[in-house]
């Protein structure tokens, strides 16, 4: 499994990550994070750490065109938020 699809599937567990200087964050319900996995996080670290530096700030979406890049948001989280803006007007 490629760190990419692991974080999916992580996150769709409830797992949240986030990143603290060189360290990878999680909080995760109760049962969930298992030693399995906590290995697999410290095996790929450089690589999940990649992903999420390049992820939306809203939704955790890994970015990958270089304007969402650039803004840290991805195009639905902006989209959502402009929606929002425009309707509290």
């Amino acid at each position: 499994m490629t760190p990419g699809v692991a974080l999916m599937t992580l996150r769709s567990r409830g797992i949240v990550f986030r990143l603290e200087g060189e360290n990878i964050v999680c909080r995760a319900p109760d049962g969930v994070m298992t030693e399995a996995i906590r290995i697999y996080l410290r095996t790929h670290k450089a690589a999940i750490s990649a992903l999420l530096r390049t992820a939306c700030r809203e939704c955790n979406t890994v970015l990958y065109q270089p304007e969402c890049i650039e803004y840290g948001i991805c195009t639905s989280c902006r989209t959502r938020l402009h929606e929002r803006e425009d309707a509290a007007i």
